[in-house]
């Protein structure tokens, strides 16, 4: 699974994961969007 960070013009934190694992890079850019407390399962 290949995936790359990246920042988008406002700088807020966005995520591109390779072929077959889109989803996960979905859920990170639409639910998550940076709140670590969320990735943590304090959220």
């Amino acid at each position: 699974m290949d995936y790359e960070f990246l920042r988008d013009a406002t700088g807020q934190v966005l995520v591109k994961f390779s072929m077959g694992h889109e989803a996960i890079g979905h859920w990170l850019n639409d639910e998550v969007k940076g709140d670590l407390a969320r990735v943590a399962g304090r959220g």
